[in-house]
C-alpha cells in the first residue's frame, strides 16, 4: 500500500558553500522508488566500506516481503538534477524507521562523504514536514556510519530534537593489522579436533550455493534447523516470523545480490549438517544467519562450521570478519574488537515529542555505562552462564503461562484410541518443547544431552496427535529380564489432567519393550 504523505512547506537551511540549489522530496510510491536504483547504487558505491544491507537489491527484497505492513517515505535530496543523498525510510503507524530494519544488521544514509552533513540535515528537516508520525527510530547505526560520524556537525536545532543512544556492540575480527588471524583461529586445537572426529566417520564438505534455485530448495531445511536450534535455548527464532522467511525467499530471487551473498551448506555423509547465510563485500565478511542440525549437537557442528568459514575467508577477506548483531557467547571467543552501535531517536514538534526527547537523552546518558558493564560481565563465564540460565528459566516460565489456557483434557485412552509411541532425538525434543512449554527443555538440556550420550533412549507418546508423555529408558545390562524392565524407565505426563492417559500410554510403551 502506497499512501501519499502531506508535506508542509520547508525553509531548508543550506550551507552557503553549495553552488547549486538543493531540493528534497519524500518518495511514497514504489514504482517511483524503483526508479532511484541507478542513483542509489552510485551513492552506495561511493562508500568504500558500505554494508550489503544498504544495497538497492537488499532493500528491494525487504520491501517485497514487508510492503503490507509499511508505507514508503524515503527522503531524496537533489543538488540541481543530481541526487546527493537518500535516507531510506518507511512508516508504520505513528513510527518512522530505517527501511529494512530490524532485519538489516546495519543501516545508514546513502550519500557521498562531502555531502553527508548537509544531506542528513536536509533529510531530517524534511521529516519534520511529514504529518502523522510521533517518533523516528533510526536503529542499527554502526560507529562507522555517516549518521554517527557527522552527528555532532548537525545544527543545534536538529540535535535538540534528537537523541543518540548506545546499543549493544557487535563483536568482530579486525584484520588489517593481522592479516593471518583467521588462519590462526581456524587452526585452534579444539576446532580441528571436532572436524577431525567427523571426517573419520564420513566425508565432510562445505558447499557454496550460487544459484537462486539451489538456495530456495535448501531454505525449508535451513528454517527448520534455525527454529529448533533457538528452541533449545528458549529463544524465539527470526524464522518463526512469516515476514522474515518471506525476506529469505526474496533475497534468493535478487540476482544482483548473488556476487555478495554467501549461502553455505556443510554436508556430512551427503546430508546437511549446518547452514550459513552471510555476505562478502568491500573486503568484509558478515555473518548473518547460521544454524546446525541439533541432532548432531555432540559433534559440535557449529564449531566445525565456524572453522570452515574462517578458512574460506582467509586470503579473501582483508578488512573485517563481522559477527554482526547478537550476543551469542561463542562470538566473544573469537572477536578481537567490539564495534559500538547506536540508535538515533528523532521526535516530532509536539509537546509530547519534547517529553520523549528528554527521556531519550536520559536513556542515552545511561546506555553506554550499562553496555560497558554488560561487556565486562560477559568475560566472567560463571556469571554469564548463571545469567543465561536465569533468562532461559524466565522465558520458559513465560511460555508456560501463555500455554496454560490451551491445555484441555484429552479424554481416556482406555476408550480404544491408539497411543503412538516413537523414539525421539534431540530435534524431536525441541519440536516437543514448541508444542508443550511445560516440558522445560532448555533448563534441562545439559542433563538430557548427557543421558543420550550415556546410551539412554527417550520416547514420546502421543494421543490423538497431541503429546501425552515423555519416557526415558535407562541403559541396562543384557542380563536384565523383561519383567524387571519396568524398574529402568521413568516418565512424566506432558499435559495437565492426563494421568489416566499417561498410565495407559506407559502400559503401551512397556508392551513395546517385550
Amino acid at each position: 500500500m502506497n499512501t501519499t504523505l502531506a508535506i508542509d512547506p520547508l525553509s531548508l537551511d543550506v550551507s552557503p558553500r553549495t553552488d547549486l540549489p538543493l531540493s528534497c522530496a519524500v518518495i511514497t510510491d514504489f514504482a517511483e522508488w524503483e526508479r532511484l536504483a541507478p542513483e542509489w547504487t552510485r551513492l552506495w558505491k561511493s562508500d568504500p566500506e558500505a554494508e550489503v544491507f544498504q544495497t538497492f537489491a537488499w532493500n528491494r527484497a525487504w520491501w517485497l516481503a514487508n510492503a503490507h505492513h509499511f508505507e514508503l517515505c524515503t527522503v531524496v535530496v537533489w543538488s540541481g538534477k543530481r541526487v546527493t543523498a537518500i535516507l531510506p525510510l518507511v512508516k508504520r503507524g505513528s513510527t518512522i524507521q530505517f527501511m529494512a530494519t530490524p532485519e538489516a544488521d546495519y543501516a545508514d544514509i546513502l550519500c557521498e562523504e562531502k555531502d553527508a552533513t548537509r544531506g542528513i540535515t536536509i533529510a531530517i528537516q524534511a521529516l519534520f514536514g511529514i504529518k502523522g508520525w510521533d517518533e523516528c527510530v533510526l536503529m542499527h547505526l554502526s560507529c562507522n556510519s555517516r549518521v554517527v560520524r557527522h552527528w555532532k556537525e548537525l545544527p543545534s536545532r536538529i540535535r535538540d530534537r534528537c537523541a543518540m543512544v548506545a546499543a549493544a556492540p557487535c563483536p568482530t575480527i579486525l584484520l588489517r593489522t593481522e592479516p593471518g588471524l583467521l588462519k590462526k583461529l581456524a587452526d585452534k586445537k579444539h576446532l580441528r579436533r571436532h572436524e577431525t572426529k567427523l571426517q573419520k566417520s564420513a566425508p565432510l564438505v562445505l558447499r557454496l550455493l550460487s544459484g537462486g534455485e539451489d538456495i530456495t530448495r535448501r531454505l525449508p531445511d535451513f528454517i527448520r534447523q534455525q527454529i529448533l536450534r533457538r528452541e533449545l535455548s528458549a529463544e524465539a527464532s527470526s524464522c518463526q516470523r512469516p515476514e522474515f522467511t518471506a525476506l529469505l525467499y526474496a533475497l534468493a530471487e535478487q540476482t544482483d545480490l548473488f556476487p555478495q551473498m554467501k549461502f553455505f551448506v556443510l554436508e556430512w555423509n551427503g546430508q546437511p549438517l549446518a547452514y550459513h547465510l552471510g555476505f562478502e563485500v568491500n573486503g568484509k565478511f558478515t555473518m548473518y544467519q547460521q544454524t546446525f542440525n541439533v541432532d548432531a549437537w555432540d559433534y559440535s557442528a557449529g564449531e566445525v562450521l565456524m572453522r570452515q568459514l574462517f578458512l574460506y575467508a582467509h586470503g579473501r577477506v582483508t578488512r573485517e570478519f563481522d559477527f554482526s548483531v547478537g550476543e551469542e557467547f561463542y562470538k566473544s571467543r573469537f572477536a578481537n574488537h567490539y564495534k559500538p552501535n547506536f540508535v538515533a531517536y528523532i521526535e516530532n514538534r509536539s509537546i509530547w515529542g519534547k517529553a520523549r526527547s528528554l527521556r531519550r537523552k536520559i536513556q542515552g546518558s545511561l546506555a553506554q555505562p550499562i553496555s560497558k558493564l554488560k561487556l565486562a560481565l560477559r568475560s566472567w563465564s560463571r556469571i554469564y552462564r548463571a545469567a543465561k540460565y536465569l533468562r532461559v528459566w524466565c522465558a520458559e516460565t513465560e511460555a508456560l503461562l501463555r500455554h496454560v489456557t490451551d491445555e484441555t483434557p484429552l479424554g481416556q485412552a482406555a476408550d480404544g484410541t491408539k497411543i503412538e509411541i516413537k523414539q525421539a532425538l534431540l530435534g524431536d525434543l525441541a519440536e516437543l518443547h514448541r508444542e508443550c512449554p511445560r516440558f522445560r527443555l532448555a533448563t534441562k538440556l545439559g542433563t538430557f544431552k548427557q543421558r543420550l550420550r550415556d546410551g539412554d533412549k527417550v520416547y514420546i507418546g502421543r494421543h490423538q496427535g497431541r503429546p501425552a508423555l515423555l519416557a526415558w529408558v535407562r541403559k541396562s545390562s543384557a542380563q536384565t529380564s523383561t519383567a524387571d524392565r519396568k524398574e529402568i524407565y521413568d516418565w512424566v505426563p506432558l499435559q495437565k489432567k492426563h494421568w489416566q492417559v499417561s498410565r495407559e500410554a506407559v502400559h503401551a510403551f512397556l508392551a513395546t519393550l517385550k
